[in-house]
């Protein structure tokens, strides 16, 4: 009698559990039904692609065209540049400009921004991001309302900088964020 009651008080404990066990899971799958998944804010977007420089990354949709961004005379000269146009549709001047420098090539005052302590002695500067192993260096150019975002990834001899163009203040920030996660350099 001792025996059996002793049994039946584990099985009891047992369903018991077993319910509560089943009653949690069944509560989690429906709460997670009931959230909609994030969307890829970027799955409608374009795709720039260089095999020359192995850089890839997406850009809005309703930007206006993705051109060569020349160097300007007086400027520090770099390997590549471009611009991607209205990053924020036809109506908007934002533009987004992209360049690759080459740290052995750039003038000696400005070899040091290749140099990962240079960057983050820099003010202002935060490793906000780790896109595909590497680190991104972002701050703030100017100040107050007048300030526009860069970024940095120091790979290798390559420095790779994007940021907002100065004359485009309606930039949504956001925006520059979003592009440059879908970085992916493969050289």
């Amino acid at each position: 009698q001792k025996g059996f009651s002793a049994i039946a008080g584990v099985i009891l404990g047992l369903v018991i559990l077993s319910v509560i066990v089943i009653g949690g899971v069944l509560i989690f799958k429906n709460q997670q039904k009931a959230q909609p998944a994030e969307q890829d804010k970027t799955a409608n977007w374009k795709t720039y692609k260089n095999e020359q420089f192995g850089i890839e990354f997406k850009y809005p949709a309703k930007s206006g065209n993705v051109a060569n961004w020349e160097n300007t005379p007086g400027t520090v000269p770099f390997v590549f540049g471009l611009r991607i146009n209205n990053v924020n549709g036809p109506s908007s001047s934002a533009d987004v400009v992209f360049r690759i420098d080459d740290c052995f090539k750039l003038p000696e005052d400005f070899k040091k921004e290749c140099s990962s302590s240079f960057v983050e002695g820099h003010p202002g500067v935060e490793k906000t991001l780790l896109i595909n192993g590497k680190i991104v260096y972002s701050f703030c150019l100017g100040s107050g309302a007048g300030c526009y975002r860069r970024y940095l990834i120091i790979h290798g001899d390559k420095l790779y900088a994007m940021s907002q163009h100065e004359a485009s203040k309606s930039l949504d920030a956001f925006v520059l964020d979003d592009i440059i996660k879908t970085l992916v350099i493969f050289r």
